[in-house]
């Protein structure tokens, strides 16, 4: 009688318990550099069906803090500013939970003078709905390098999604970042607004330090940070025999 007892609390547990919705990538980013030096919008995106999004701003440093807005109005947390304060190169990273989305859906950041930026941004379904954020790290480098590592975290769960953004002090090309991250978008060459690179991982391993590399050396900086996905309320039923 009491093990049958206990065979019935052990599958109510089970059956009650949270389920996970798996994160996935919208397919949904867009880079953008600035034209006046000033401050920098992005082109209009469809953001439907996403419930996260980040963004992230490459700028001088010396120019001070950069916010971003966006067309639907959303509200946006900031992670740790990452500055190599020697080159004056900043990467400024946000995100928004549950955002306002839809179509013609813009991105901008504030307007410093002479800050130089450019802005990537990317967007995903399935992410914790309330408490997303899990940890975050960065690097800054202040000599002229080709490669560069973001800094390491570790994920709580397998489930998350983690996401890498650097901020290149001098205009270079061929950006790229390797274990196993994808890259969203790339602002390369930018005339008016410092280099920019934003990537991302599902089922992260236990411990992540992806490395950019690219082209012309440049001083860098670099944000990466772990979210977690959305938990689902399980429905279940059955009986115990």
């Amino acid at each position: 009688m009491l093990s049958k007892l206990l065979r019935s609390i052990v599958v109510v547990f089970y059956l009650c318990a949270p389920a996970q919705a798996a994160i996935t990538y919208s397919s949904v980013q867009v880079v953008a550099e600035s034209a006046d030096g000033n401050s920098v919008t992005t082109a209009g995106i469809n953001t439907t069906g996403a419930n996260f999004c980040f963004a992230g701003i490459s700028s001088l440093d010396s120019a001070g803090a950069m916010a971003i807005t966006d067309s639907k109005t959303n509200t946006w947390s900031a992670l740790t500013v990452r500055s190599a304060v020697g080159s004056s190169t900043r990467a400024t990273t946000f995100y928004a939970i549950n955002p306002t989305v839809g179509t013609g859906h813009t991105f901008s950041s504030s307007t410093v003078s002479s800050s130089f930026p450019s802005i990537a941004v990317a967007c995903f379904s399935g992410v914790h709905a309330t408490a997303p954020f899990d940890v975050e790290n960065g690097a800054t480098n202040d000599s002229q390098v080709t490669s560069n590592a973001t800094g390491s975290v570790s994920p709580s769960a397998s489930t998350n999604v983690v996401i890498a953004f650097m901020c290149f002090r001098r205009a270079t090309t061929s950006i790229t970042i390797g274990s196993s991250f994808s890259m969203t978008g790339t602002e390369e060459l930018a005339g008016n607004g410092l280099n920019a690179a934003l990537a991302y991982k599902l089922s992260p391993s236990a411990s992540e330090n992806p490395s950019f590399s690219w082209t012309t050396a440049s001083e860098i900086a670099a944000e990466i940070a772990s979210f977690k996905e959305a938990a689902v309320a399980s429905s279940g039923g059955g009986r115990v025999r």
